[in-house]
């Protein structure tokens, strides 16, 4: 998903080249096409009107530095939106006291759920608490054994308990996983 975001937005870019000058009409076709490769990567209506909105007004009327070139000025541009955007972020994690605290993960296909999961148990280890992990994406079962595989590799070289649990159906799974983890 992200190559071929960055693809597009490579060719969006490669397009701008040349030009002496940003102007209005060469940004709006770039964030036309932007727009579409964000809608195709699932991004958000909103988040991509209010992203490609705030890049067109920063652009509009951009002089070109002599040293860039148009592209290189709009991938600035949308490099300091895209930051802006996504920070900054609360990272600090909300434990509950008294434990279990419960942590789920969910997302697409790729997007680092099990490598995330394996780093969060590993971190947990490290600050004393014992880790539990319930692998609930049951329409993919090479999963659960990723799962295992990284699960068993953050006990290995954490002190503390980790155990993995696996049941057949997901909401079977997240009781067990609050069931165990009191």
């Amino acid at each position: 998903m992200f190559e071929t975001l960055s693809e597009r937005f490579n060719s969006v870019f490669r397009t701008l080249s040349g030009r002496g000058r940003i102007s209005e009409e060469n940004v709006r076709e770039a964030m036309a096409e932007v727009r579409t490769a964000l809608l195709e990567a699932d991004v958000h209506l909103d988040v991509v009107k209010r992203f490609c909105d705030d890049v067109v007004h920063d652009a509009l009327g951009t002089e070109v530095t002599k040293s860039l070139k148009p592209g290189q000025e709009m991938i600035g541009i949308v490099h300091r939106r895209l930051v802006d955007l996504m920070g900054p972020v609360d990272t600090h994690l909300m434990l509950v006291d008294p434990p279990p605290t419960v942590v789920m993960m969910c997302g697409l296909q790729g997007s680092g759920k099990t490598t995330t999961c394996g780093k969060l148990a590993a971190y947990f280890k490290r600050q004393g608490r014992s880790v539990l992990v319930c692998a609930a994406d049951l329409q993919r079962p090479a999963a659960v054994e990723q799962l295992r595989t990284v699960v068993e590799t953050v006990a290995n070289e954490a002190k503390g308990s980790s155990r993995v649990g696996f049941y057949a159906e997901p909401d079977k799974c997240a009781e067990y996983g609050k069931a165990v983890g009191v």
